[in-house]
């Protein structure tokens, strides 16, 4: 029986993006929020799938996450992604509102 490590790996990638970049480090409330996206889709284990998504999101004045651009090597693992991410929400009043970050998620079987 395959054991399955969930390879969970928040990696910062540094260049710009259009006008500005995206921040380089994320502040506690964020790095929490973007853990929060820490689940294997199943679909993706039993078609054996691996792979990565990369995301620029914004936090919104109403305190919920805008996807900027993102980049996934397979449409299941994209699709979870994003979908965890549009659930997350934030205070409002929250510094890191108007503020864009990037992320990669790293899905790997082992």
């Amino acid at each position: 029986m395959k054991t399955i490590i969930i390879l969970f790996l928040t990696a910062v990638i540094y260049f710009p993006l259009t006008a500005s970049e995206p921040e380089l480090r994320f502040p506690d409330n964020i790095l929490k929020h973007v853990n929060s996206v820490n689940t294997y889709p199943a679909t993706a284990i039993k078609s054996n799938t691996e792979g990565y998504v990369d995301v620029v999101f914004e936090v919104t004045d109403q305190g919920t996450i805008q996807v900027l651009e993102y980049f996934g090597t397979d449409p299941i693992l994209s699709e979870h992604v994003l979908k965890q991410i549009s659930e997350i929400r934030m205070c409002p009043f929250d510094m890191s509102v108007g503020s864009k970050f990037r992320v990669r998620y790293s899905f790997n079987l082992m």
